[in-house]
């Protein structure tokens, strides 16, 4: 795809068709949810190591102005 194409698509648009494609590649669901970047040390507790959630944050496309310090 071209740049044309993409800012035609959207932000939204865009991010359902990524879900989309790594739902298909790896056969899993992304997890939207902002919340998990505030609250990664306790989540990482929770799940450990483990590479078995893939995180989107739609904010991360846009910008990387108002990322944690932590994170």
């Amino acid at each position: 795809m071209n740049n044309k194409i993409l800012s035609d698509l959207g932000e939204l648009e865009l991010i359902k068709l990524i879900e989309k494609l790594i739902l298909n590649k790896t056969g899993k669901p992304l997890v939207r949810d902002d919340s998990f970047f505030y609250d990664l040390p306790r989540r990482k507790a929770i799940i450990g190591n483990k590479q078995e959630t893939l995180v989107l944050n739609s904010d991360m496309l846009v910008s990387t102005t108002d990322v944690p310090p932590d994170m």
